[in-house]
Order: structure tokens, then C-alpha cells, then sequence
């Protein structure tokens, strides 16, 4: 076990993009889980100084100022606030440890986002991983010679510690020892039975959301322009949203 914790730290100091959160959190000896994973994203903006709770959040959604990844967090945030939370900066990523105060596992239901994170609840002593529905954001895990789990943003952090790496599995959780799909994007419980007029402008409707969701920024927000439909599209309504 202390070789395996040696062999993930000194993997862990090869990357410039990793932290060993390890031995600063003191995660490791806990359940007998490993966590080589990337810096803390939930920034306090002024410093960026990681905001503090009652327990452990490393979420991989962004290291520096840029567009937000839990989409539409604004109306969440302002319902938890009018329940009683208080909150240190404007970062999205600072409701993440209130929902699950609120809703526990069942958190990963309620999110709108591309997300890869580990939760440790101290108070419960589990340590929980989660990634997206679509798989955005990369996650991977394996398990040492002893059985331990480990998990990683990305594979090569994982080498020399794992005997096999596996991509997390998508729309799921691990807790417990067990992976809980939480959502699958290819369950299609019913076909649109709609006329067409109708489904190209709910089409229409559905992709002026997608990119207006994803105008909520702390800097300014640019766009590669191709010149194909694609691009086309999403920067003529980001130009008609933002008036530019």
C-alpha cells in the first residue's frame, strides 16, 4: 500500500497539470481509495483561493476564468440562497457541494453540465466520482495489485500505479464500490409524434438555448468561425444574443 502511494505520487509530479491531493488532504488512507486527479477549480475570483467547505470537492470543469460548465446555475444558485446558503463568490462550481448537501446522489440528476468530479463526504466517510451524461469532461480509473481504486483526469497519471485503465464509465457515479448510471443519453422511452413544422422549431428553440446557456462567462466569449454551417449558426445566435 505505501508503494502504491509512492508510485501515485511521484506519477502524479511528472504532470505539471496534476496536484498530488493526497497527502495535503489527507484523502488517501480513507476507505482505502487513491485520488490523482487535477486542482481544485472552485476559484474565489480576486486570489483564486479554492473555496473551503465541510468536505472535499475537486471537480473538473475549468482552471482558469472562462465559460461556465453548469449550465443555467444562476436560478439554482438564487434557490439555494432563498433556502438559507450563503456563497463566497460567483462561481458556478460553488453549488455543487450545497446540492448534494441537498440531494445527495441523486445531485448528479439535477445537473445541466460537462462535469468530471470526486466528492469526499467526511461525515459519511464515502468518497464519491461522477462524470457527465455525454462524457465531455475525461475521467479515468483502474485498481492496483492490492485492489485499490484510483482515479485520474487523465490515463497516463495512472500508469504504473493501475495493472488496467478504464475510460469512467459516462452519465454515471461511483460510490460504494459499485458504478450507478444515473443517465443514459440513448434512452428513448418515446418517439415524437410531432408534425414536422413543429419539430424543426422545436429544433430551433433547442439550439438557441444550447449556445445562449453557454454565453454565461466571466470573460469575454469568442468563436472560431469556420465558414461551415455549424459555426455559422452558433455565432449568428451568440451575435443576436449578446447585441454584437
Amino acid at each position: 500500500m505505501e508503494k502504491a502511494k509512492d508510485k501515485a505520487a511521484e506519477t502524479t509530479e511528472k504532470h505539471t497539470g496534476f496536484n498530488a491531493l493526497v497527502s495535503g488532504l489527507g484523502i488517501a488512507p480513507v476507505s482505502a481509495f487513491y485520488i490523482v486527479c487535477n486542482t481544485l477549480s472552485t476559484y474565489n475570483s480576486p486570489g483564486k483561493t479554492p473555496l473551503c467547505h465541510r468536505f472535499f470537492c475537486s471537480c473538473s470543469i475549468s482552471h482558469e476564468k472562462q465559460g461556465r460548465k453548469l449550465y443555467g446555475f444562476r436560478p439554482v444558485k438564487a434557490e439555494l440562497e432563498a433556502e438559507g446558503y450563503t456563497f463566497a463568490s460567483d462561481s458556478d462550481c460553488e453549488i455543487i457541494l450545497p446540492l448534494y448537501y441537498k440531494y445527495g446522489l441523486d445531485m448528479f440528476r439535477h445537473l445541466d453540465a460537462e462535469f468530471a468530479m470526486i466528492l469526499y463526504d467526511s461525515r459519511k466517510k464515502l468518497l464519491i466520482a461522477a462524470r457527465d451524461p455525454i462524457g465531455i469532461r475525461p475521467l479515468f480509473y483502474g485498481y492496483s495489485e492490492s485492489g485499490h481504486i484510483a482515479f485520474a483526469s487523465e490515463a497516463k497519471n495512472l500508469v504504473g500505479l493501475c495493472k488496467k485503465i478504464y475510460p469512467f464509465p459516462i452519465g454515471s457515479y461511483y460510490c460504494n464500490g459499485q458504478f450507478v448510471r444515473y443517465c443514459d443519453i440513448a434512452d428513448t422511452p418515446a418517439y415524437s409524434q410531432d408534425e414536422l413544422p413543429e419539430i424543426l422549431t422545436n429544433i430551433r428553440e433547442k439550439l438557441v438555448a444550447g449556445v445562449d446557456k453557454r454565453l454565461d462567462a466571466d470573460t469575454p466569449v469568442g468563436f472560431l468561425l469556420s465558414g461551415g454551417l455549424d459555426s455559422s449558426l452558433v455565432c449568428a445566435i451568440a451575435a443576436k444574443k449578446l447585441g454584437k
